[in-house]
């Protein structure tokens, strides 16, 4: 039996490249829109930290591990513990820049619906590199401040 370790989508045969994203980390949110733009290699505790800073009414319904990067939590459809209230990550997702193989760099309309569908769930980004993500922040927060859970 192998182990999974010997199951990696490197071979011999096939090149491959790792890109880096831990540098694309900006947040920038606007609590007048209730909207925010993550870069991909952002944590979901980063992004909790960062609404907590600008606002204590906005949440955002993501996952509980605040290690894990957003552009892959997010593409795979973002479930979490505020999903059955306001829906998953994906759910929440209203634009995305991505450069696709091509060198093009994409926004929701030039990459086409079908397309934007795909990287909020089906975690369809093998063929394309994940930039940022645009979202609606404007869930309320279930807690008042200083409310104990």
């Amino acid at each position: 039996m192998k182990s999974i370790a010997a199951m990696g989508v490197a071979t011999k045969e096939t090149p491959f490249f790792i890109i880096d994203l831990r540098n694309l980390r900006s947040i920038s949110i606007d609590t007048k829109k209730k909207t925010a733009w993550i870069q991909a290699g952002a944590t979901i505790g980063e992004l909790y930290y960062r609404i907590a800073e600008k606002s204590k009414k906005l949440a955002f319904p993501a996952g509980v591990c605040p290690t894990v990067g957003v552009g892959g939590h997010f593409s795979g459809g973002g479930y979490g513990m505020l999903a059955r209230k306001f829906g998953t990550t994906a759910d929440n997702i209203i634009d995305a820049k991505l450069i696709d193989a091509n060198g093009q760099i994409k926004d929701r309309e030039s990459m086409g619906e079908d397309h934007f569908w795909a990287i909020r769930g089906a975690d369809k980004v093998d063929d394309n590199l994940l930039l940022r993500l645009f979202l609606k922040s404007n869930v309320q927060s279930p807690f008042k401040p200083g409310q104990s859970r």
